[in-house]
């Protein structure tokens, strides 16, 4: 995948090999969280790394992206 500071949700369904609705669904409830924790959010686009955190992808497990930036305070993870 191109390093993309937002993926589409043509890009996230693509990804996920999921229906362009479901990526619709996905997108939303990981732009609810970001926004939850203070960030602003675009519609229909998601932050690539908050994406590549939350669906536990190989390069991030590996730790290829330090992804501390994410850390939500209030639950401490």
């Amino acid at each position: 995948m191109d390093e993309k500071t937002f993926m589409t949700v043509d890009d996230v369904a693509k990804e996920m090999s999921v229906s362009k609705s479901y990526a619709y669904k996905v997108v939303r409830q990981l732009n609810k969280e970001l926004n939850d924790m203070g960030y602003l959010t675009v519609g229909g686009r998601v932050n690539t790394n908050y994406f590549l955190k939350k669906v536990c992808y190989r390069e991030w497990w590996e730790g290829g992206d330090d992804m501390s930036v994410y850390k939500d305070e209030k639950n401490g993870t």
